[in-house]
């Protein structure tokens, strides 16, 4: 398949429904083959409920987990065109061309499906507000930076670690509540 034929998939996806039936999203586990999507570096992608990689590729559970987050994510912005232009906005707020590709990592979006790919059974309709997932503003990201691709790497595990205690305590929470509500019956 050819780059212009490849391309003319994309657009033509981002114009679909989102894969919603009966109330439930859906997303074939089946990878589309291309020759020049995604870009370099990159296994696989989702882009509009089809899942894209250059080779045969066989997801892992995790992978998979990460990418039905992203489709959750596109499904409360309502339609793929509002999710990537959100997504595409921050990207281009963290200075992607300060950070490189550490920008990729701090995505809001991103940072939800890395942390929680790990969570079996992770409930997205009962996740913290997407507030929680906000790495830094684009000052703080200046502040960290500084030249230190290091410092910023370390920085942004630090935040992965600290969103996943704040999701982990919320799981004892929810756990608590229910060995108390079935001892009270």
């Amino acid at each position: 398949m050819g780059i212009f034929r490849e391309t003319w998939l994309l657009v033509k996806w981002l114009f679909e429904e989102l894969p919603v039936i009966d109330g439930a999203i859906y997303l074939d586990r089946k990878v589309v083959q291309f020759e020049h999507f995604p870009f370099k570096g990159y296994k696989y992608m989702m882009w509009c409920g089809h899942l894209i990689s250059r080779h045969q590729y066989e997801l892992t559970d995790k992978e998979w987990r990460h990418e039905k987050i992203h489709l959750y994510q596109a499904c409360e912005k309502g339609s793929w065109a509002k999710y990537y232009l959100s997504y595409l906005w921050e990207w281009l707020k963290l200075k992607p061309w300060k950070i490189g590709k550490a920008a990729y990592y701090l995505i809001p979006y991103e940072v939800e499906a890395y942390v929680m790919q790990c969570i079996d059974g992770y409930k997205y309709r009962h996740r913290p507000p997407m507030g929680v997932w906000y790495f830094a503003n684009t000052d703080k990201v200046d502040e960290l930076y500084h030249g230190d691709m290091i410092a910023l790497k370390l920085a942004i595990m630090i935040q992965r670690l600290r969103i996943q205690a704040i999701i982990y305590e919320q799981i004892e929470e929810e756990n608590a509540k229910h060995t108390n509500n079935g001892s009270e019956i």
